[in-house]
């Protein structure tokens, strides 16, 4: 099993304000995101915390500081991550550089963001990929249907855990789910994913299509 955590500062995330430490509204959803990526580090599966950065140091920090004093939020440091960072979208950016960039431009954005070719190398070929985090209407779609097109191998179940994805609106779901489905990537409730970790997570090695 992979589980993708999409932007997790988004986690701290209430309208256009970044909170700093726990926030008491989402504690629910805060206890079960810890429970479920706790328990998928314990049990040996792989975990890709898939950061944003906008390029700009100081941004970069206060969205790393928005998890300081939360218990809940300590497994962001576990050494069994492995971290990665993307644009807005989510996605990485592409290998080869657009004519548009100036060469050092693009060298710059290597130096923050990952690559197409090298996510491939971290995302393997899982037998169940979960993607978690994020706003579900915008970037967690986006990495979800992205994986799909790209990464994506015959045999392969994606899924994502509303629950454990942020989202301000009630329409939010209903607006993604059809876009989700059909690429064939589900909705699991948070009982359902947390049965999911105790399956057999072989690599799978079939042609992507």
């Amino acid at each position: 099993m992979l589980l993708n955590i999409i932007h997790p500062h988004t986690f701290r995330q209430v309208g256009d304000t970044l909170m700093i430490g726990p926030y008491e509204p989402y504690k629910e959803r805060d206890e079960k995101v810890s429970a479920f990526v706790t328990r998928t580090l314990d049990s040996g599966k792989k975990v890709i915390s898939n950061n944003y950065s906008d390029g700009y140091f100081i941004s970069d920090c206060l969205r790393r500081a928005a998890f300081l004093g939360d218990p809940l939020y300590t497994f962001l440091s576990d050494e069994r991550i492995d971290t990665i960072t993307t644009p807005a979208t989510g996605t990485p950016i592409p290998d080869k550089r657009p004519e548009a960039i100036p060469v050092e431009y693009r060298e710059a954005l290597r130096q923050i963001y990952i690559s197409h070719s090298d996510l491939k190398g971290k995302v393997g070929g899982y037998e169940h990929v979960i993607f978690i985090g994020g706003f579900l209407g915008n970037c967690v779609t986006n990495a979800a249907a992205y994986f799909h097109q790209h990464y994506r191998k015959s045999g392969q179940q994606l899924f994502y855990i509303p629950e454990l994805c942020v989202s301000f609106r009630e329409k939010d779901l209903a607006e993604v789910k059809p876009k989700l489905d059909e690429r064939d990537i589900r909705p699991l409730d948070y009982e359902e994913a947390m049965d999911l970790i105790s399956c057999a997570s072989k690599p799978i090695a079939t042609q992507i299509f």
